[in-house]
């Protein structure tokens, strides 16, 4: 597949190599860089007041982060201007191209190209923004889980003979942090969606998606 100019340019950028649980990068450090995933998964969280996780997003292969950076380096917008501190974590072994925002501003002098590829980047982020929008609007957690197992079956989804297997490594508690409710809400909402046939997990706790029309007519019913 033909790399984009934005990948080209990011590709300059050092490789860097993670082990699961470690930190990447927070919005209070130094240092920021743009960073695409090579392979792996990353989730962008806040700490709560009562010290949980918030997950606010996941990446996977593809994936450039953090668009606040880029934002702020070539249009001088700030995209977020509260106190909280957002947090880059692997979710497993993850191998990052890394650039800092300054050299990929340059770089758009040379390749305005690059512009095109970063507002298709803006666009899938409103993408995922607008469906947690569209999560919290729902009234049980039953259906909150079934949209947000949906919209990782399409975004990180691999097809397969009983369906569609959502590759990256969700963990319950990792949904109950995206939802935020409890661990033991996502584990009871799971073992339904089980029951009726739905999905199924297997050893390593990957879910794969068995019946995507009723998992959807779940979702927004």
């Amino acid at each position: 597949m033909k790399l984009t100019d934005l990948e080209i340019a990011l590709r300059q950028g050092k490789t860097r190599t993670y082990s699961k649980g470690e930190l990447i990068q927070t919005t209070d450090d130094e240092t920021q860089l743009v960073l695409m995933v090579k392979s792996g998964f990353v989730k962008r969280y806040l700490i709560t007041a009562d010290g949980l996780q918030s997950i606010q997003s996941v990446y996977g292969a593809g994936s450039v982060f953090p668009l606040t950076v880029v934002m702020k380096e070539i249009f001088d917008q700030d995209l977020y201007r509260g106190p909280e501190t957002f947090y880059y974590e692997a979710m497993s072994s993850v191998e990052l191209y890394g650039l800092e925002a300054a050299t990929l501003s340059s770089d758009l002098e040379h390749d305005p190209l690059i512009y095109r590829d970063l507002l298709k980047v803006a666009g899938e982020r409103l993408t995922s923004n607008i469906q947690r929008l569209e999560n919290l609007a729902l009234r049980s957690s039953y259906q909150r889980l079934a949209h947000q197992l949906l919209f990782y079956a399409t975004t990180f989804g691999e097809f397969s003979d009983v369906g569609i297997r959502i590759i990256a490594p969700l963990t319950h508690q990792d949904l109950a942090y995206v939802l935020s409710v409890a661990r033991e809400t996502v584990s009871r909402e799971i073992s339904k969606l089980r029951q009726e046939q739905i999905i199924t997990t297997d050893s390593t706790q990957y879910i794969t998606v068995n019946d995507v029309k009723r998992l959807k007519q779940l979702a927004y019913s």
